[in-house]
């Protein structure tokens, strides 16, 4: 993609549109190769999560050189352009799962158009004011780190269902999912063994009844401000903000559907990027006006988890809620145009 960018002439709509079909054919020709790179990365643990992030970051590299080079638009902050790479890959994710549609006519300039859409003059004034709004949050968050502490991921009290939920999500943070078992998470959750094998059939119904309650509080939160019309920016702007706070203060949970779930098999990750599409749907329900764009969906959805995988692997979680805004602006720039999405956010 690099290399097509480079050698392309033009400005950013024939660079990027260079760089997006040399992907498209490349994903033709060798399919496995792209799966590896975009999807099963994902699923081989901390090292197989590093490659991915590398690879993302020489995108968020060639797309923020596009948007600073663009005459007519100006350079986008960088959490903008990491949830924009992060939407590129869910799509190709996406289209390369188990009826694999990447061959899709027209799938390169879908990925253009929707890339396209985030450029604005009057992003230059926007990174200004999340910059400031940023360094708040961050020294707010430092603040009350001080005097509270988030709350717990396991609890010691409550039913045992609730108990072995949490352990298991926790043991899977802890160690190689492959060597969990049931007796292990019975035991920390301090829980028979014969009560958990009433509960649940072996350790990973436990694990993905663990990762439905995640989807289903999330899920709540993405769907609980909506409106339609003239008030929807309103409403993903509120319902962002509460669904990053939400994992900000639980970082089990983050870590859970950034990484965990990808490392617990196929039914685990199948769950885990329906959670994300449902966020999407949930988020995007009730715009004004249907994206432009026919990956908008699978984009955002990709967006939404890569934002999270990366504050995870830097070890800042905590800071999830201060980017709210920055998510905002990938939801709301497909739907109503960047310059409303900046004066919404503004």
């Amino acid at each position: 993609m690099t290399r097509a960018y480079l050698v392309a002439d033009g400005g950013i709509e024939q660079r990027l549109g260079a760089a997006f079909a040399k992907l498209i054919e490349r994903s033709m020709e060798a399919r496995k190769a792209t799966l590896l790179v975009f999807v099963e990365a994902q699923t081989a643990g901390a090292g197989g999560t590093l490659h991915l992030r590398r690879a993302t970051s020489m995108c968020e590299q060639l797309l923020a050189k596009s948007f600073a080079d663009a005459p007519d638009a100006s350079a986008l902050p960088a959490p903008i352009v990491r949830g924009i790479t992060g939407g590129l890959q869910g799509v190709i994710a996406a289209r390369l799962g188990p009826t694999p549609s990447v061959r899709d006519e027209g799938l390169a300039d879908a990925l253009l158009g929707w890339t396209l859409l985030f450029q604005t003059p009057a992003a230059e004034g926007l990174a200004e004011r999340m910059t400031g709004r940023l360094t708040r949050r961050m020294r707010e968050i430092s603040l009350a780190s001080a005097h509270h502490r988030a709350p717990a991921a396991t609890q010691t009290g409550g039913d045992e269902r609730a108990r072995l939920l949490d352990n298991a999500l926790r043991l899977a943070a802890l160690h190689d999912y492959r060597e969990l078992t049931a007796p292990q998470i019975a035991d920390e959750a301090r829980v028979p063994i014969d009560s958990f094998l009433e509960l649940f059939a072996d350790k990973d119904n436990c694990f993905l009844a663990g990762l439905d309650m995640i989807g289903e509080e999330m899920a709540a939160i993405a769907g609980g401000h909506r409106t339609a019309g003239e008030d929807w920016p309103s409403t993903v702007r509120a319902s962002v903000c509460d669904l990053m706070s939400y994992l900000a203060e639980r970082p089990l949970y983050a870590r859970t559907i950034a990484q965990e779930a990808f490392f617990a098999g196929t039914d685990a990750i199948d769950r885990n990027l329906e959670i994300s599409r449902r966020v999407a749907e949930l988020l995007s329900a009730g715009a004004p006006a249907p994206a432009a764009s026919e990956v908008a969906l699978e984009a955002i959805a990709g967006a939404f988890l890569h934002v999270v995988r990366c504050q995870v692997a830097a070890g800042r979680v905590q800071l999830l809620g201060a980017l709210s805004d920055y998510f905002s602006y990938i939801v709301l720039a497909p739907f109503i145009g960047a310059d409303a999405a900046v004066a919404a956010l503004s």
